[in-house]
């Protein structure tokens, strides 16, 4: 990309695109290209799919505190690189070269194998890995629609997930210290030997699913009201299912 435009500003490689494909001075699929590559390596800090195997086995392998960082801070700070680049820099390139078709099969990929994989862990770590892998498609149907309410969507779900996230890690660390394990067995009969702990994991597995009233609602609520008002339906009916 740099090559083609001769600058590593963003504004200025954005600008440099726009007058680029008016006058026909460059080649379409070479922007694609250079635009894959750059996603792969966005999707590989975000955990997208087909970019996500490393996440299972670091979040399971690691301290729990260091994996809460990592599903927290890493994906935040990989999604505001994705911001800062794709909105400002690559926005104009998407009239000429269609990356966001792309990315939308990245985020109904990433939503769906998340969630799936999800279903027969064991380890509670490593079912809140692909818990984040899914959350991560989610965020990225906002980063499809290329405007200011799926720029807006998206840093409100960022804000939801840091709290509902850290909260279920927090009870991890809890349970971990108290029994020893990190599995799902371990928290059988949780609700009669620590109610407060029990309601308040629930509250943040609820939220994470997205079922109101709470937070983790209203996130999806936007980010969805976001893409149906764009007319990509086949995304919005992934993302539901």
């Amino acid at each position: 990309l740099f090559g083609m435009t001769g600058t590593a500003d963003v504004i200025q490689i954005s600008n440099r695109l726009t007058e680029m494909f008016s006058s026909g001075n460059v080649n379409p699929l070479a922007v694609l290209l250079s635009i894959t590559f750059i996603l792969v390596g966005v999707g590989y800090k975000i955990a997208s799919v087909p970019f996500h195997m490393w996440s299972p086995d670091v979040y399971e392998g690691a301290p729990i505190p260091i994996t809460a960082f990592l599903s927290v801070a890493s994906k935040s700070a990989g999604f505001a690189m994705f911001i800062r680049f794709f909105y400002s820099g690559l926005t104009s390139a998407n009239e000429s070269v269609d990356w966001s078709l792309m990315l939308a099969v990245v985020s109904a990929l990433t939503m769906t194998v998340g969630n799936l994989a999800a279903l027969p862990q064991r380890n509670v770590k490593r079912l809140l890995a692909y818990s984040s892998i899914a959350h991560g498609g989610y965020l990225l149907m906002g980063g499809v629609l290329l405007t200011p309410e799926g720029l807006q969507a998206i840093l409100f779900y960022l804000a939801v997930y840091l709290f509902m996230n850290l909260g279920a890690f927090f009870v991890v660390i809890l349970i971990a210290r108290e029994i020893g394990s990190e599995t799902i067995d371990g928290y059988r009969g949780l609700l009669s030997r620590a109610p407060l702990v029990a309601v308040s994991m629930a509250i943040f597995l609820f939220s994470l699913t997205g079922l109101p009233p709470f937070a983790g609602f209203a996130g999806k609520w936007l980010l969805f009201l976001a893409v149906i008002e764009k007319h990509i339906y086949w995304l919005a009916i992934i993302g539901l299912l």
